[in-house]
């Protein structure tokens, strides 16, 4: 299939004058409801705006405008459950007479210190769009908006895609951790000092595309601490395959967006039951990638018994198809690693079938069971060494 390469056009300082005006009119919205900003910013302003690129910043902004969960005021449940609740006790106190709304409105609006007009339209904001706009104690100026939106741009390429090829110069730790953390399917190769990586797009999947494709773009703030990378992603714009190409020095990365810390909330569980559950084991997270013939694996742990320095690694498989888990299984054997343990999330309909098959593959649902791999290392790993030209790590 023959694609057309497709480079974007980033905001940048020609825009500056417009989006100080989007700015403007942001904050002239303050407290009405979303939807009445998001028809504004559908319209033109006063200075020429290319419109793809107004909305993509008006939708920065939008998000920008979330209030913080802990100051959030309450919901429209919650307000109507207020009104319900004074209804009753004037239906108490008296029985014949009728119920007036407006001093049961006009207490709530004492005690919550809202303005009448804007209680009265609270109480029917389920839809967010119906929510009032909140900014944020900072906003943005014209120049950060930009890179912000450009930001937001590339990572929808990236949410979009069919298949993503990176290539990397310098620095491919942060890069490659991210793509461990967040469970993408990849596939890794080495040329001089240049890593060549292929990932799966989240179009590629048939199920879960959302969750992969957030994964997928949370990879591209890490691109940051690379001394170079060139990024094409795979996609289809009105219906025709191209190829969107990013690079460094693209204005795409705004001040603080940095590559995420560590928020493997199954790995972090994991390793705190397992230190919990094993007292006699030590953890390594990221240990040394092992090669195998053309491709790369990234264990998540190694595992080192305190006595007999037993050493086992352990990789925790998210996402995957049979053909994937099996190539890579059988590049194991091929290579004689028999101390690597794989825990392969069964929860997929096509996990069945390996169950009996694999000796070093332990499922696991929803959580990987500390205590079930201590078990398994012991049964599977009685002599685990570490191996020739490999020294453990120290405790």
């Amino acid at each position: 299939m023959n694609e057309k390469l497709y480079v974007p056009r980033f905001l940048g300082p020609e825009d500056h004058p417009w989006l100080a005006l989007l700015l403007d009119e942001l904050a002239r919205h303050a407290g009405e409801p979303v939807i009445a900003w998001q028809a504004r910013a559908r319209e033109p302003l006063r200075i020429p705006s290319p419109e793809l690129k107004r909305r993509a910043a008006s939708d920065v902004l939008t998000a920008l405008c979330r209030p913080p969960a802990r100051t959030r005021p309450p919901t429209p449940e919650q307000l109507r459950e207020r009104a319900f609740a004074r209804a009753a006790e004037a239906r108490r106190a008296h029985p014949r007479g009728a119920l007036d709304r407006a001093a049961i409105l006009s207490a709530m609006q004492r005690e919550l210190a809202l303005d009448p007009a804007v209680l009265e339209h609270r109480l029917f904001a389920d839809l967010g769009s119906e929510r009032p706009l909140i900014l944020p104690s900072q906003l943005p100026g014209p120049h950060e908006l930009a890179l912000l939106t450009n930001h937001a741009l590339a990572q929808g390429y990236l949410r979009s895609a069919t298949r993503v090829e990176l290539a990397i110069d310098g620095a491919t730790r942060p890069v490659l951790r991210q793509i461990l953390l967040r469970r993408l399917l990849c596939t890794v190769r080495v040329e001089g000092n240049t890593v060549h990586l292929e990932l799966s797009g989240p179009l590629a999947l048939f199920r879960r595309t959302t969750i992969y494709g957030r994964a997928l773009a949370a990879v591209l703030p890490a691109l940051r601490a690379v001394a170079s990378f060139t990024l094409c992603a795979h996609v289809e714009r009105r219906g025709k395959a191209q190829r969107v190409r990013l690079r460094s020095g693209d204005p795409i990365f705004p001040p603080g967006v940095e590559a995420p810390r560590y928020d493997s909330r199954l790995e972090e569980r994991f390793a705190r039951e397992f230190l919990r559950a094993a007292s006699e084991w030590e953890l390594q997270r990221e240990p040394e990638p092992i090669r195998l013939e053309d491709a790369w694996v990234f264990p998540d742990f190694a595992l080192l018994h305190r006595l007999t320095r037993r050493r086992v690694l352990l990789e925790i498989v998210g996402f995957w198809t049979p053909e994937y888990l099996r190539t890579k299984l059988e590049r194991l054997r091929h290579a004689a690693r028999e101390d690597l343990l794989i825990c392969v999330d069964g929860s997929r309909a096509c996990a069945a079938e390996f169950a009996a098959e694999l000796p070093n593959v332990l499922f696991y649902r929803g959580k990987v069971d500390a205590e079930a791999v201590r078990r398994s290392i012991e049964e599977r790993f009685p002599a685990a060494r570490p191996r020739a030209g490999e020294a453990p790590f120290a405790p």
